[in-house]
């Protein structure tokens, strides 16, 4: 059975939430991949997914006013991924940009059926990241660099009627990593370092 956010019933004016299951979801769509390669060290990878769901609730859901045959909490009916790679024995480097339609995030307990739906508004990615080995006699040495949500993206979540419920600031995060790995006795060891 699927697992689902809906209100929970500790909450007093502000909602709090927590999982559930659902009796049936039913799940239909494609997945669409292509990969080309631009000579020796770079190829481009898009995808594509498109999914219609359909949630039978049950009747204790139905009761708290959650809508029969409405789609399924979490799932996007369109994703869409883009990425562009550089690939070498020393350095990899990968640009990566991903969105998705709006989906259901949560169900709130109302007397309507439906009309306590939250829905998460399209959310657009742009994520960077680079590695560069270090060869040495026995032993490598990976510096990493990441940079995620370049874009400044922010999450917007809308009641079903298109009034916002709520936003935030998802942020930007950068991280530099040094990992070694040690070679001995046909193994790997490996230690890193995150900063």
């Amino acid at each position: 059975n699927a697992i689902e956010i809906v209100e929970s019933d500790q909450g007093d004016q502000d909602s709090l939430f927590s999982w559930t299951n659902v009796d049936e979801s039913i799940n239909k769509g494609f997945e669409f991949e292509i990969r080309k390669y631009l000579g020796s060290y770079w190829f481009i990878t898009a995808n594509a997914t498109n999914i219609s769901s359909k949630v039978s609730v049950g009747d204790e859901l139905l009761a708290r006013g959650q809508r029969d045959g409405r789609p399924m909490a979490g799932l996007s009916d369109e994703i869409y991924n883009f990425q562009v790679v550089f690939e070498s024995d020393e350095l990899t480097g990968s640009l990566a940009f991903n969105t998705f339609s709006k989906r259901l995030f949560a169900n709130l307990d109302v007397s309507v059926a439906g009309s306590g739906e939250i829905y998460e508004d399209p959310f657009d990615s742009l994520d960077f990241s680079l590695q560069k080995r270090i060869f040495l006699d026995t032993d490598i040495i990976v510096i990493g660099f990441k940079a995620r949500n370049i874009l400044g993206s922010e999450k917007i979540l809308r009641s079903r009627n298109g009034l916002i419920y709520d936003e935030y600031d998802v942020g930007q995060s950068f991280s530099l990593s040094v990992e070694r790995k040690f070679f001995w006795f046909q193994g790997i060891l490996s230690s890193k370092i995150l900063l």
